[in-house]
């Protein structure tokens, strides 16, 4: 009987045991889950320190209680704060962590998923040809086109690879039949088309595909550069494609920029050294606390005295460099405002004059056209009109009033042709004062009585003479033409 009670009473206290041990299993298994969904919560609101110290935590608890399945998740995280930071180092190594874990765990469909983050990552870090071999494993086992697009994220990699590699026939057959046969239009995958194409030196293919993802792109302002910088440089514009070079770069720094800013880079470091430092300062608070708070108290306000002093003379020296700075710019801002304000007249001048002129010859034009409409005389009189007036700008004073213009909107610019390339005939004057003007070529061709061929002829040669000419503004002269 007394065996009986023992033996109850054994059973009832392992049974309480494995109670408490598989309570406290789940509180720990909760405070997993919670560290793990409040790390989430941080990278989406942005707070990427934040994150990382709660992934640490959370990493601590899953490798305690051997959770790879959680471990997995951890470290995927990872990859993704420090792939947004341009660490891509780390991203890289936690990708491989990911995987690692995912594999030991029971969920193959996420081992999947990781191995494809890990080709991802070695493309990032620049190691093309690992992360290419990855996703043609993936794709592999895989049956069909449509088995392989998830997000076309197979299609966007592949390419983006390819592109880089310079296999541009090889990424252009891939991309067009999952274009044209899978309806995977978006502006990355025409981007990237275009690209093959130009390197395939067919332009016309080119521009067409990348007007094409111009259209498609919607909120991706560093895709929307790209496309319009790829344009520029297709058609020669290389003032153009240079701006949305820069607006690249400049939308490239402010990103890296924010990045380094939230201290994610060293974020790890800075964890592991404050727990070791923390250890320290409480082992040292401890032995010292009692003998020095006195002498710390009285070394703190010492500090603080002086720090104030030093403050308070910085801001006084501070304020009068600032004072006379501000004094400074108040002159130069007067008399800049001075010297545009004589400019501005001058400006306003001119456009009054050009306006009247324009509107006279819309008025001639008018008045022609009422008295003559509906009829055939109406074509003949209003031909001889435009005629006219055309002409006109062919005529002595007509040119003469242009180069004067020129002059005071250009710095005299034709004053100083006339000045240092003396040997340039009135005819080649004339046909500057029209390029400078910015008449098409077509308006010049009319003015000048000349066919097309021969403008194009003589402006090379014009150029060409300018060139050779040896003039001191040379270079300003050729830059008008072509404006």
């Amino acid at each position: 009987m007394k065996l009986l009670i023992y033996l109850n009473i054994i059973v009832v206290f392992c049974a309480f045991s494995c109670n408490i041990i598989e309570h406290n299993e789940i509180e720990v298994k909760e405070e997993l889950e919670m560290l793990y969904y409040e790390a989430q919560n941080q990278y989406d609101s942005g707070e990427y320190v934040k994150c990382i110290i709660s992934l640490l935590e959370a990493e601590e608890i899953a490798q305690q209680l051997d959770d790879y399945y959680y471990l997995g998740l951890i470290y995927n995280s990872f990859r993704i704060v420090y792939g947004d930071s341009y660490d891509v180092g780390n991203a890289l190594k936690y990708a491989k962590l990911s995987y690692d874990n995912f594999l030991k765990s029971d969920s193959s469909r996420l081992a999947e998923y990781a191995l494809l983050d890990l080709g991802v990552s070695y493309i990032n870090a620049g190691e093309y040809k690992k992360g290419l071999s990855i996703i043609e494993n993936i794709a592999e086992r895989k049956n069909h086109y449509e088995n392989l697009v998830d997000g076309n994220i197979f299609v966007q990699l592949y390419s983006d690879v390819l592109v880089i590699m310079g296999e541009y026939e090889k990424a252009k057959n891939l991309i067009r039949p999952l274009i044209i046969e899978l309806d995977l239009k978006n502006g990355r995958n025409y981007k990237n088309l275009a690209m093959c194409y130009k390197n395939l030196n067919m332009t016309d293919s080119a521009f067409y595909y990348l007007d094409k993802a111009l259209d498609m792109v919607e909120n991706d302002n560093l895709l929307k550069y790209r496309i319009k910088y790829e344009q520029a440089e297709l058609r020669g514009d290389l003032k153009l494609s240079l701006l949305f070079f820069k607006k690249m770069m400049i939308l490239q720094d402010s990103v890296i920029r924010t990045s380094m800013k939230t201290g994610v880079i060293n974020a790890i470091e800075v964890y592991n050294d404050n727990n070791t430092e923390i250890m320290k300062l409480e082992l040292e608070r401890d032995r010292w606390l009692y003998c020095c708070v006195i002498i710390l108290l009285l070394l703190l306000f010492t500090f603080i005295i002086v720090l104030i002093y030093k403050k308070y003379n910085e801001i006084l020296k501070k304020n009068d460099a600032e004072l006379k700075n501000v004094k400074e710019q108040m002159n130069n801002v007067l008399t800049q405002l001075n010297r545009n304000s004589s400019e501005l007249s001058k400006v306003q001048l001119l456009v009054k004059k050009l306006f009247g002129q324009k509107f006279e010859l819309i008025n001639n034009l008018c008045d022609a056209y009422f008295e003559c409409q509906n009829t055939q005389r109406e074509k003949n009189v209003i031909y001889r009109e435009a005629i006219s007036m055309i002409t006109a700008f062919g005529e002595k004073q007509t040119l003469l009033e242009l180069e004067n213009i020129l002059n005071e909107c250009n710095n005299d610019v034709i004053s100083r042709v006339r000045e240092q390339i003396p040997w340039l005939n009135e005819k080649e004057i004339s046909l500057l004062l029209y390029l400078y003007c910015g008449f098409s070529a077509s308006a010049v061709c009319l003015l000048i009585g000349d066919k097309k061929e021969n403008y194009y002829n003589k402006k090379s040669r014009l150029k060409n003479k300018i060139l050779k000419s040896g003039a001191e503004d040379r270079d300003e002269f050729i830059e008008l033409m072509n404006s």
